[in-house]
């Protein structure tokens, strides 16, 4: 069954985490190119779970700033969509492939976000918002969510919870959400946790 938004699953590392997304009708389902990350998936390994799952777009995640190095990488993982965090990397690459640019809202006002945003503007298919810090979802960001989603396709990636979820997506006018996958406990065995509740209010009814 579909879900009610478009959903954007990042770090995925395993099989698991992937086939259990894919099921439950997430649109992209994102891995780290990256070897200095700590959810790096190699390649092998990438394509090995591509295999296992069908009628999802593929993200292919760096944070690097090297329009080689994100090029060399492209032509390793072949994903559907790449995901940025540097905006030079925006102007080098659009055109090339589907983009989704991700910013880390940690320390920054909300108000600040415009100039970043500007870049994106018909270059980009999604703005991830993004915080390492738990960042909350305060009246803030919801009223500047409320303004800035109409113009640029916003996708939710802090602040939101099994909770809220299906509040926020129907009142802000994001185009979607973006949740984080789990650490494989051992082969077959997951702890989904947030993941699994905000997926479960999001089937549709």
């Amino acid at each position: 069954m579909p879900l009610t938004t478009t959903v954007k699953a990042s770090n995925i590392t395993n099989l698991s985490d992937a086939r259990y997304c894919a099921g439950m009708g997430v649109e992209m389902i994102g891995f780290s190119m990256d070897a200095d990350s700590a959810y790096f998936v190699e390649p092998k390994k990438y394509h090995e779970m591509r295999a296992w799952v069908a009628g999802v777009q593929i993200v292919g995640q760096t944070e690097s700033d090297n329009a080689a190095e994100v090029e060399s990488l492209l032509a390793v993982y072949a994903p559907d969509i790449l995901e940025i965090s540097h905006p030079e990397m925006i102007q080098k690459l659009s055109g090339q492939i589907p983009l989704i640019y991700k910013i880390v809202i940690d320390g920054i006002a909300p108000d600040d976000l415009d100039d970043l945003l500007q870049l994106t503007r018909g270059k980009t298919a999604f703005v991830r918002l993004e915080s390492n810090q738990n960042e909350p979802l305060n009246e803030q960001w919801t009223d500047f969510l409320g303004l800035i989603a109409r113009e640029y396709p916003i996708l939710l990636g802090f602040g939101v919870t099994a909770n809220n979820v299906r509040a926020l997506t129907e009142t802000l006018p994001i185009k979607g959400i973006g949740l984080a996958g789990s650490y494989e406990i051992k082969p077959g065995y997951n702890d989904f946790g947030v993941l699994m509740d905000v997926l479960e209010q999001l089937e549709q009814d």
